[in-house]
């Protein structure tokens, strides 16, 4: 289930803002997606959420957005797999 979720969020990631995830190095799914790492605008980033929420079907609580847990590519992977799970 984790590696579809994250094929699935490169693909998002890759669609909606032009970043190939999968060209980088490992150590990039660690960085925050809103560093200069990736030159990710908030607006953006409020976007890609959306989208994320669409394709998983399931909205993104406002403590892991307060808690910063919305911030990196395995981050956002752990919350969706959080979600799966809590579904059942």
């Amino acid at each position: 289930m984790k590696k579809q979720i994250e094929n699935s969020l490169m693909e998002i990631l890759k669609d909606l803002l032009g970043i190939d995830i999968s060209a980088l190095p490992d150590e990039a799914k660690k960085y925050p997606l809103l560093s200069a790492k990736f030159g990710i605008e908030p607006y953006q980033m409020i976007k890609f959420m959306e989208a994320v929420e669409k394709k998983f079907e399931f909205k993104v609580s406002q403590e892991d957005i307060v808690d910063r847990k919305f911030n990196t590519f395995l981050d956002i992977v752990e919350i969706i797999m959080k979600s799966k799970i809590e579904k059942g």
